[in-house]
């Protein structure tokens, strides 16, 4: 297991991000700590590392208002290409959708996101010129 701490200073405001990864160098869990030392958010993954994918992300947050969390389910296609991700609340119910389109290369041509209704609220497109 490897640890990697990080502190950044964005203006008045100082973050620390502590990072541990698995033998295979895949990120397992990432802590935010605010200024005073509180904890602000939590992120574990559960990957596959034969295939070096991510499965599924569950992003804890506390704030003023109390605690949430989000689960992200990480789907590909037969040749391990990211085609989507599916985040859902504590409750279980749909957020967010990320639908993905990629070239034969894998490099992602189309992002697509949509709330928890599937109505579109943000797109982009990418053009590689090889």
């Amino acid at each position: 297991m490897k640890q990697i701490f990080s502190t950044t200073k964005a203006g008045t405001q100082t973050d620390k991000n502590i990072k541990l990864f698995d033998e295979s160098g895949m990120l397992l869990s990432e802590e935010r700590f605010d200024e005073e030392g509180n904890l602000t958010a939590r992120l574990t993954y559960a990957n596959d590392t034969v295939d070096k994918l991510i499965i599924t992300r569950k992003f804890e947050r506390w704030q003023r208002f109390g605690y949430s969390m989000e689960i992200a389910t990480y789907v590909y296609d037969s040749s391990n290409f990211l085609i989507g991700v599916i985040d859902k609340d504590q409750s279980g119910d749909i957020v967010r959708l990320t639908q993905l389109t990629n070239n034969e290369r894998g490099h992602r041509t189309e992002l697509s996101l949509f709330d928890g209704d599937r109505n579109l609220y943000g797109k982009e497109l990418a053009v590689y010129y090889y």
